[in-house]
């Protein structure tokens, strides 16, 4: 069963009292993320100078996924550094979003559409590794396609329920989406909770499978 109201809900309950640190994290990656891609953009770096902005980029996206995971885990306050902490990460975090980007793009040659079905069995890679460090990236990817399998368009519908979110967002020149994206990370972490709960149960995966 996927319960989206409940995933959002909860999401909503994880943020009340804590939406400072949540928005300045968000913030704080975001607006690295967008210096870096209009660096990108602007100039005519070298390749090499490109392919480093996106290994950064994917260490940011690894320690905002490390940070939403730790709040969805205790009722207690997260600080700024639990961010921070994501950054010890870093190899894993490269691996696991260049080879999410290589499948990825793989299905993409097929056609759009197979590119973007996959783009969601394997959405849960980076939090299966954000809790478990010691995992390899393939076997992480591998559950996550067990994870997802019947559930993908659970979580389209799930993102297109933010889209209004959004949509309003933009009209604030972006600085709404310093709470709605935290707010669409912990639905969606919630979601990947129970999903994982619900296959535990059915003995789908095992907890061992996670070492």
């Amino acid at each position: 069963m996927f319960d989206r109201p409940l995933y959002k809900r909860i999401a909503l309950q994880q943020l009340k009292g804590r939406w400072t640190p949540a928005v300045l994290v968000t913030l704080v990656t975001y607006a690295i993320e967008t210096i870096l891609g209009i660096a990108v953009t602007k100039s005519e770096l070298p390749k090499f100078c490109i392919c480093a902005v996106y290994l950064i980029i994917f260490v940011l996206s690894m320690a905002l996924v490390k940070f939403f995971i730790t709040m969805s885990r205790t009722p207690e306050a997260v600080p700024f550094s639990e961010w921070t902490k994501g950054f010890d990460m870093w190899a894993k975090a490269i691996l696991t979003y260049a080879w999410m980007f290589l499948w990825t793009f793989l299905w993409s040659l097929l056609f759009i559409i197979p590119g973007i079905v996959k783009s969601f069995a394997y959405s849960f890679t980076p939090y299966i590794v954000a809790e478990n460090p010691n995992i390899s990236v393939s076997k992480a990817l591998t559950i996550s396609k067990v994870l997802t399998n019947g559930h993908k368009m659970d979580l389209f519908i799930l993102q297109l329920s933010f889209w209004g979110w959004l949509l309003l967002a933009s009209l604030t020149g972006g600085i709404g989406g310093l709470w709605v994206i935290p707010y669409m990370q912990l639905s969606s972490i919630n979601a990947f909770h129970d999903i994982k709960k619900q296959a535990l149960g059915r003995g789908i995966i095992e907890e061992n499978d996670f070492a």
